[in-house]
């Protein structure tokens, strides 16, 4: 979607005819039931329609750039930002209520829950 929708990634990326013909394959899953349940797709598929409608690359395919993916940790680094001293009490919380052993009445209530009925005997004879 952001390589055919994004002005960016439009100027970056070179439309070659072997790319162009594997963007043109998305074209059969876009439906109606797509669009319902992702209406920007709409735009998609009129992307996709006005690139066939170009016709086909003739030019030269020079050799492939590389596209750089940078990896920015946001969420880890809001995390540890939100909680920088407090690693140890949070650790603490989650040993007294996430990690802590069931009684013995808790032990036997889920065995209940999930102990079978006894089997009655169908064996012929």
């Amino acid at each position: 979607y952001g390589l055919i929708m994004a002005p960016e990634c439009r100027a970056r990326y070179e439309m070659t005819s072997f790319r162009k013909g594997n963007l043109l394959k998305l074209k059969r899953y876009l439906n109606d039931i797509v669009f319902d349940q992702l209406p920007p797709l709409t735009n998609l598929l009129r992307s996709l329609e006005e690139l066939s409608i170009q016709g086909q690359l003739t030019q030269n395919e020079a050799a492939p750039t590389p596209i750089m993916v940078e990896l920015v940790a946001e969420v880890r680094e809001a995390l540890m930002a939100e909680h920088r001293n407090e690693w140890e009490s949070i650790a603490q919380k989650q040993l007294e209520t996430v990690f802590v052993k069931e009684s013995p009445e808790e032990l036997k209530r889920l065995a209940q829950m999930v102990t079978l009925p006894p089997m009655e005997d169908t064996t012929c004879g």
